[in-house]
């Protein structure tokens, strides 16, 4: 090798986040997956900057759309050479300090920056979430360091040029260790090396990894740093989020949870029932992370046949099975750099759980019918309405899965209950279905009777048959483009429901609703108690909207 190495030290809003050295007489930094330096930020160019190495010097070649600055914030020429070291600021967010290196000065790196965060969630509770950024530095004879920054792709140290760390020493095996974020910590792993791995001078064989631990690899000694930063859940006090809206204290804190957990790479596990807004929550995830502008790919795990399951996850060759007339990739691969949604996982049958836990914990796929191996870097949310719990307990779901998705629970509430969201759910609706109504204040009253089974998105079928009953029910119209109660006498619970008009009839309701209380939601000695006859009883129950569940009446009370 005749020319020297470039260093470059990357700082991200003025925080110093690791330092890459290279061999290469071409380099590419930029946004794009193909960069030898990947930087997500959208104002940074797919390919932003380009170094070449000639005539015994580096030169800069400025191809980007928004421009490259000095430290002073002028633009630089779009061609220039490195004279000395230099420090320019790439995009919005980072800056790279450029030098080079005498080539026997450090051993030899590898060192690509993919678009993963380098913050790692510890753990999570109701009040508080604990995150951690982590780097492993190894301190040189000259006084000089060299770290990395620890992301969930987890980082292999050892002699062969096949690592992502190469130690360039005689008492370090080719494959001699790794380092991997698993369960919420960071994991230490001999790789069976001749000369053995050393954490606070205990020779291990696995061990995790905390704050200021000594790790010994051979003769090569390092130091294992961990930032803790513990950060309290509050709800937000907006009522919109990412495109969702509501009023419920219980969502807003969810969406204060996503917030800080979208930028780390954690895997996110969503239980919600049906129509509740999971796809919409995993999307915000994913717009949130560093992943941002990496494909976000969704896939129902219900809505396909057991058989074409693993062929849309993997991707399949041709004529791997019949009717496979071409290769196709698969959700994996098209997700790559970005998120991968898993919706109804639950649905998987365990065999394919099997195929999905090791393509998780290796990042490599196979397709249906190859044999090559295809390694891909995605960022798992998943999702059911089922009780994973119950189904690990049932053996129905790999317990070992269930580990590796369950790292960020999310747990999304049913409309019932959270029906305050009903005033600004419906507007909102309507105006995305394109329907030019507006809605009386007695069918919003009489809309919160309703247990919405199918959560918002029958709410959206309910406003649409609404629709429909104005236009066709010219009697039922009070005001020009207003839907009102009568617009909604469809639904079981509405089609006798008169609303309160006077005080006494919210007396007389209150006192039914009282009497039922005390009865235990007996009607017959409700009705007795309040000397009426039982069908007279049943008749203001239908008229003020009293369903006779005792469930919806405690809610009808609450």
């Amino acid at each position: 090798m005749s020319h020297p190495k470039l260093s470059i030290d990357i700082s991200f809003q003025k925080a110093p986040i690791g330092s890459v050295q290279f061999e290469k007489t071409l380099l590419r930094i930029g946004r794009a997956p193909h960069s030898d330096i990947q930087l997500s930020d959208p104002t940074i160019s797919e390919d932003h900057l380009i170094l070449r190495y000639k005539d015994n010097q580096w030169h800069f070649e400025d191809v980007s759309k928004n421009g490259t600055r000095f430290e002073n914030s002028e633009s630089i020429p779009s061609r220039m050479k490195l004279e000395k070291p230099l420090t320019l600021k790439i995009g919005r967010l980072y800056e790279l300090r450029f030098s080079t290196t005498p080539l026997l000065a450090a051993p030899k790196q590898k060192t690509l920056l993919n678009s993963q965060t380098a913050t790692q969630l510890l753990k999570i509770t109701d009040d508080q979430i604990c995150l951690a950024q982590a780097r492993l530095v190894q301190r040189m004879p000259e006084g000089q360091e060299k770290a990395r920054i620890l992301d969930a792709s987890g980082l292999s140290l050892g002699s062969h040029p096949g690592n992502d760390w190469i130690l360039e020493s005689k008492s370090v095996s080719q494959f001699h260790a790794r380092i991997d974020f698993t369960q919420n910590q960071f994991v230490l792993t001999d790789l069976e090396s001749t000369n053995g791995t050393s954490v606070n001078g205990l020779k291990v064989s696995r061990a995790p990894l905390t704050s200021s631990t000594e790790i010994c690899l051979g003769d090569q000694t390092f130091s294992f740093e961990m930032e803790v930063k513990e950060i309290s859940i509050r709800p937000k006090s907006e009522n919109e989020f990412m495109g969702m809206l509501t009023k419920s204290e219980k969502m807003k804190k969810l969406f204060s949870i996503c917030e800080v957990v979208g930028p780390t790479d954690a895997p996110v596990f969503i239980q919600g029932e049906t129509g509740t807004g999971k796809e919409l929550t995993a999307k915000a995830i994913h717009d949130l992370s560093q992943r941002f502008n990496g494909p976000f790919v969704a896939l129902n795990c219900a809505a396909l046949p057991k058989e074409l399951i693993e062929s849309e996850l993997f991707g399949h060759e041709k004529g791997a099975f019949t009717g496979a007339q071409a290769t196709r990739i698969g959700a994996f691969e098209s997700a790559h750099g970005g998120s991968l949604f898993l919706d109804e996982v639950a649905e998987l049958d365990l065999s394919l759980q099997a195929k999905l836990l090791r393509a998780l914990e290796s990042g490599e796929i196979k397709r249906v019918g190859s044999n090559k191996t295809t390694i891909v870097s995605v960022r798992i949310i998943s999702a059911t309405n089922k009780d994973l719990t119950n189904e690990v307990h049932a053996n129905r779901f790999r317990e070992d899965l269930f580990f590796r998705l369950h790292v960020v629970p999310l747990s999304l509430p049913p409309l019932r209950d959270r029906k305050e969201d009903i005033e600004i759910l419906v507007p909102n609706i309507l105006r995305k279905l394109g329907l030019k109504y507006s809605l009386h204040p007695d069918a919003l009253v009489a809309l919160s009777r309703h247990n919405f089974p199918g959560n918002i998105r029958e709410l959206k079928n309910i406003l649409q048959r609404a629709a429909i009953e104005y236009e066709v029910n010219l009697n039922a119209r009070t005001r020009k483009s207003e839907l009102n109660l009568n617009h909604f006498r469809f639904l079981d619970e509405l089609k006798f429901y008169q609303p309160v008009k006077s005080a006494v009839q919210k007396n007389e309701r209150d006192s039914m609703l009282s009497a039922l209380e005390e009865a235990r939601f007996n009607q017959s000695i409700a009705a007795r108690k309040l000397g009426i006859p039982i069908s007279t009883f049943h008749d203001r129950m239908r008229r003020y909207g009293i369903e006779r569940d005792r469930q919806a009446n405690q809610a009808s009370v609450a």
